[in-house]
């Protein structure tokens, strides 16, 4: 009696798998940071309300890593209503940077901050790298036209890896 088998490492579907969620991350990433750059954003006056480190701890398999970044609650006036907003910095392993930057901001400091006319909630500070999500957001497009090039290479050009090699 013989057992049918299939063979689990198809080049062609592990490249239309590639293809697939390389074309949603480019396409979500691509959104965002289209979103960020085509909103008319509108820079005001504010002032600092509360400026804080915060630490992330994570474990994964490779071990337990701590991040910092910064929380910046701050406060401004538009069209005559009165807002106060938080925003978080990215984090990353540099616990000074992250101090530097609550030292720079404490309670009271004036900072500019950039308002959508649409939604005033939605603010975040001048000097923020695209509203905080940009270096995400550009990460993300990055790996999806990553991952959609080589998913377009294996499925449309039979490129594949031989058995043990990395692409």
């Amino acid at each position: 009696m013989q057992l049918y088998s299939y063979q689990t490492n198809n080049p062609k579907l592990v490249g239309a798998l590639f293809l697939v969620v390389g074309l949603v991350f480019a396409g979500l990433g691509g959104y965002f940071l289209y979103k960020e750059q085509t909103t008319p954003w509108v820079s005001i006056d504010a002032r600092v309300v509360e400026s804080s480190v915060f630490e992330d701890r994570s474990t994964g398999r490779s071990g337990s890593s701590v991040t910092w970044g910064n929380t910046l609650k701050y406060s401004f006036t538009f069209e005559g209503k009165d807002y106060t907003n938080a925003f978080n910095s990215p984090s990353s392993s540099d616990y000074g940077a992250a101090q530097r930057y609550t030292d720079e901001h404490l309670s009271g400091t004036p900072i500019q901050v950039k308002v959508n006319p649409a939604d005033p909630y939605d603010s975040h500070p001048a000097d923020a790298l695209l509203g905080g999500m940009g270096l995400a957001m550009m990460i993300f497009l990055g790996m999806g036209i990553g991952f959609a090039l080589i998913g377009a290479a294996v499925l449309f050009l039979g490129v594949a890896p031989a058995a043990g090699q990395n692409l």
